[in-house]
């Protein structure tokens, strides 16, 4: 094709010619510039996204993919990952847009002009070069933002102590007594004679401090709040507590009617005089509700640090119940569960017997609505999954609704990969950073990352605290036979899990209030 042309069948050649050039610089910049014979251009674009491109993978394969997402989530990393993307962005569009514009128009040969049609052609074509080249960098903007918003709202910013970052925290090793003076009868000549004990020494602590904990537990709250429901009360009680040696689980669930728990002896006085009278007030799962409307400064009193008072004093109340210590909680409203169950594409569970129910809407401007489920395996979206977990209208009352949380937390924890969590993280993030209050601390959600890889979700066992056997009919629990329980599972994971229904050799699952529970 000759260099200077006005025929329109050689213009044409020239602007499919930068089109081909363009696309080959959009997939890997500076191809196209070497296509066209740009060569000193092409192999300075080329070299640089080679390099980028090296760097990246090098990083990729060379560190735990735990690691590299918990150092991701660190605020300051995302505003750096943010702005790299913009800069790539530059790159990518003039590596593009240069191609184009040598294939089509080489420097030594003039603009000419075109018709209205014909413009308006090429500028379709470079728009969608432009959109096409621009589409991953904005999905990926929009990722990080979001991730910034759930890591800066959500979790809390303060570094917690050691103690408080999980139960069961490592104990001071003992230490030999100083011994008194005179108490050594042996002479100072005769003691330096004696060889000195060779002592091996001790292990050093990981550096992670949730591995420094021989437990991590959280306590899990289902808040009712919703459009025209008065106040927020706590309709689900769990608690997971997770051996960071073994990957072993338990979910343990609370009666939310048990009177007269166990308060700190700071709060029991405040919550006896302001909420222990009423209809309902007498129950744990009021006790946010007091923390949160009624006497908010009081509480806030005895949990100075925590960002929601009213939420650590149910964790502190369940710790005492269970007997262990719950350092952590994380409480979700009921808008705030379905948008996580539809992020995670829902969940599955296999009914023993049909549900019907009629639930009210979970966010402002929804209408009341009916779930309507036959017996068998079903995929249930958030919505359902709600009336799923909220259901009690059968003779197991609470006691069955208490095992179906957990059975659901159970399929929540197998179906939150990584996969999952990627394509849902959208609806996730906003469900998080709205509906969700955690007192996880930020700078310490990197290190949590990389410990749950090791939590096998094959080897959850699920207990369920509530009448006859662990309260009685007058709601008051029996905190000797809750404690020793709580206990036997944590000692022998294995004898539970086999009774639980669930082995590490894939036993038969068991049918617990209405659902058969895998």
């Amino acid at each position: 094709m000759p260099t200077w042309s006005l025929r329109p069948a050689d213009r044409r050649r020239r602007t499919a010619r930068g089109v081909r050039a363009a696309v080959a610089s959009l997939l890997l910049p500076g191809v196209g510039q070497l296509i066209v014979g740009c060569r000193r251009r092409g192999a300075l674009l080329l070299t640089v996204t080679l390099l980028a491109g090296a760097a990246t993978l090098w990083v990729g394969l060379t560190e735990p993919t735990s690691e590299l997402l918990g150092w991701l989530l660190q605020p300051a990393v995302l505003v750096g990952v943010f702005a790299a993307n913009l800069v790539v962005l530059a790159f990518r569009l003039y590596a593009t847009f240069d191609a184009y514009v040598v294939g089509a128009r080489p420097p030594a040969e003039p603009a000419l002009p075109r018709s209205g049609l014909r413009a308006a052609g090429v500028g379709i074509v470079v728009a969608v070069l432009a959109v096409v080249t621009a589409l991953p960098h904005a999905a990926l903007g929009y990722y990080t933002a979001a991730t910034h918003g759930v890591v800066s709202t959500v979790f809390v910013a303060e570094v917690p102590t050691t103690e408080e970052v999980g139960s069961d925290h490592a104990e001071a090793q003992d230490r030999p007594e100083e011994p008194e003076p005179g108490a050594d009868a042996a002479p100072v000549a005769e003691r330096e004679a004696d060889p000195p004990p060779e002592l091996e020494e001790p292990p050093l602590p990981p550096e992670n401090p949730w591995l420094q904990a021989r437990r991590i537990t959280v306590a899990l709250l289902g808040s009712d709040a919703g459009p025209g429901r008065g106040g927020d009360r706590i309709d689900s009680l769990l608690v997971l507590t997770v051996d960071t040696d073994s990957g072993d689980a338990a979910i343990f669930s609370v009666d939310r009617y048990l009177a007269d728990f166990p308060l700190p002896p700071e709060l029991a006085p405040v919550y006896e005089q302001h909420c222990r009278t009423g209809d309902g007030w007498r129950f744990l799962n009021a006790l946010y509700r007091c923390g949160h409307e009624r006497v908010p400064e009081e509480f806030a009193a005895v949990y100075p640090r925590a960002d929601d008072p009213a939420a650590a004093a149910v964790a502190d109340v369940l710790g005492r119940t269970l007997g262990i210590a719950v350092p952590h909680y994380a409480m979700v409203d009921m808008a705030g569960f379905v948008g996580i169950v539809d992020a995670l594409g829902g969940v599955e569970i296999e009914l023993a017997e049909p549900l019907r129910v009629r639930m009210s809407p979970a966010e402002p401007g929804e209408g009341r609505y009916t779930v309507d489920l036959p017996a068998g395996l079903q995929e249930l979206d958030g919505r359902e999954a709600l009336a799923f977990v909220r259901f009690r209208d059968r003779a197991g009352g609470d006691a069955d609704r208490m095992r179906r949380q957990r059975c659901l937390v159970t399929n929540v924890v197998q179906r939150a990969d990584v996969p999952a969590l990627l394509v849902g993280f959208p609806r996730l993030a906003d469900a998080v950073e709205t509906h969700v209050v955690t007192s996880i601390p930020l700078p310490r959600l990197p290190e949590l990352l990389e410990v749950l890889p090791r939590i096998d979700p094959d080897r959850v066992v699920t207990v369920g605290f509530g009448p006859p056997d662990y309260r009685g009919w007058d709601h008051v629990p029996d905190l000797e036979a809750i404690q020793a329980r709580v206990h036997e599972v944590l000692a022998e994971p294995d004898a539970w899990l086999a009774e639980d229904g669930v082995t590490d050799e894939g036993g038969d699952p068991s049918e617990v209030g209405g659902v058969i529970c895998r």
